[in-house]
């Protein structure tokens, strides 16, 4: 009965060998194949000129950013519109007394756009009013860093210094 067994497993063994060469060749076949469609596709994506833009480069601004800033005359309330026109970064820049308080005038100004790959900060530098409140208000620079959905930094002005923000994005 062992010798039938043992028999039996090496003509298992032989039919096993005689299908594994048969596919060998098939397989063959299968794995040039696959190796030059591997090929071709390394080619083609080592062609492409597509731009590469790092996730927390300027795109990562774009956006309307909510929140506030404290000033000499108190929390002010801050939104901020990112966007892109052709091939620079801009933003608008609105300031507004918070809910409950009066204890500014309401403006909105333009800002140019930058960032600093390797410290990770955003520049917003104002540079035209659209809505002057008068009353000699002079506008803010930005200089801030995102995590998560906060934006928060520096709120530096001419006249009054530097001071903090912080906006949600919406």
């Amino acid at each position: 009965m062992i010798k039938i067994i043992k028999q039996s497993g090496v003509m298992e063994a032989d039919t096993i060998s005689k299908n594994r060469r048969s596919s060998k060749s098939q397989m063959g076949s299968r794995q040039f194949l696959g190796y030059l469609v591997i090929a071709v596709f390394a080619v083609f994506t080592s062609c492409n000129t597509t731009k590469y833009i790092p996730v927390d480069g300027l795109n990562n601004i774009v956006g309307v950013w909510k929140g506030n800033y404290s000033a000499p005359q108190g929390d002010t309330g801050l939104t901020l519109n990112v966007y892109k026109e052709g091939s620079d970064y801009k933003a608008t820049c609105h300031f507004y007394n918070l809910p409950g308080r009066t204890n500014t005038l309401e403006g909105k100004f333009y800002m140019n756009v930058s960032y600093t790959p390797s410290t990770k900060i955003y520049y917003l530098r104002a540079y035209k009013w659209i809505e002057d409140p008068g009353g000699g208000w002079v506008y803010f620079d930005l200089n801030g860093s995102i995590v998560g959905n906060i934006f928060s930094g520096s709120a530096i002005s001419d006249r009054w210094g530097t001071y903090v923000f912080q906006a949600v994005r919406n």
